[in-house]
């Protein structure tokens, strides 16, 4: 099971990105209030995570915590907020403009037109979009995205080299180029192990020349929705596949849960 973008990697990102700014010295005299140092404001580093991301683990909280060591280690002002629907993107991502924030980092895949319109509308607040890609780049926005589909290479590859049936398949949350990245990279794993291995191992759920593949089919958050993930897993798994990688977040919880219940199933 995979959670976009690499939990850890989200985490020091945040770091990195908030320690970029080189906030302010610690206060001296007493006169200056909380939001100033005595070389004047102080830097506030600001977070959006996305629908049901913040779990144990998960990318967002690794990323929540980068905040909190940038508070911690920097003195940086920090303040952290969740999205309960993409409705509320634009809103929160203002919100934290009128905030007088210094960076507002957005972290989810659906938020690119919302982070691109909010770096747009406030051209003096520094803003960086992580695991999506905007239409457009304003100069005050920073795109940050993974070479996940190198990961998504060596998951094909093993899967291959597990797979007795010579089935193996892999589903995503969203039809969005931060999953299929790792899609691609499965088939291609597979590719290779087949060729190095004189095998012919086969791919359900994605394919690589059309596009198309298995998504999570969810009322809610297809990242979030372990029902839904299941239902995913079990299209692949009679589809013949006994190793399924999912790019789905926690609704891969649902798949691991079908793989303890059924013999032989890997994920």
């Amino acid at each position: 099971m995979i959670k976009r973008p690499t939990a850890l990697a989200a985490g020091l990102l945040v770091l990195a990105l908030v320690g970029c700014a080189q906030p302010p010295a610690t206060a001296t005299k007493s006169s200056i209030g909380p939001t100033q140092t005595a070389a004047g404001p102080t830097y506030k580093a600001c977070l959006l995570t996305d629908v049901g991301s913040v779990s144990a683990g998960s990318p967002a909280e690794q990323a929540i915590e980068g905040l909190n060591r940038a508070q911690r280690e920097l003195g940086v002002e920090a303040n952290s907020v969740a999205a309960e629907s993409s409705a509320d993107y634009a809103p929160m991502l203002q919100s934290l403009a009128d905030e007088q924030c210094s960076m507002v980092v957005a972290l989810g895949s659906g938020m690119a037109n919302a982070a691109e319109a909010a770096a747009k509308a406030n051209p003096a607040v520094e803003f960086a979009l992580i695991d999506a890609i905007p239409n457009s780049t304003p100069t005050n926005l920073r795109p940050v995205v993974f070479n996940v589909q190198e990961s998504g290479f060596l998951a094909g590859y093993a899967a291959a080299a597990r797979s007795t049936s010579g089935t193996v398949g892999a589903f995503g949350g969203l039809n969005v180029a931060t999953v299929t990245a790792y899609l691609d990279g499965f088939v291609q794993g597979v590719a290779y192990f087949n060729q190095a291995k004189d095998a012919q191992v086969q791919v359900v759920g994605w394919d690589l020349d059309t596009q198309n593949g298995t998504f999570v089919r969810s009322d809610s958050d297809p990242y979030s929705d372990a029902p839904a993930g299941r239902a995913a897993a079990q299209t692949l798994a009679g589809q013949g596949a006994d190793v399924i990688m999912a790019v789905a977040g926690d609704s891969g919880v649902g798949a691991l849960q079908l793989a303890a219940e059924t013999s032989g199933l890997k994920v």
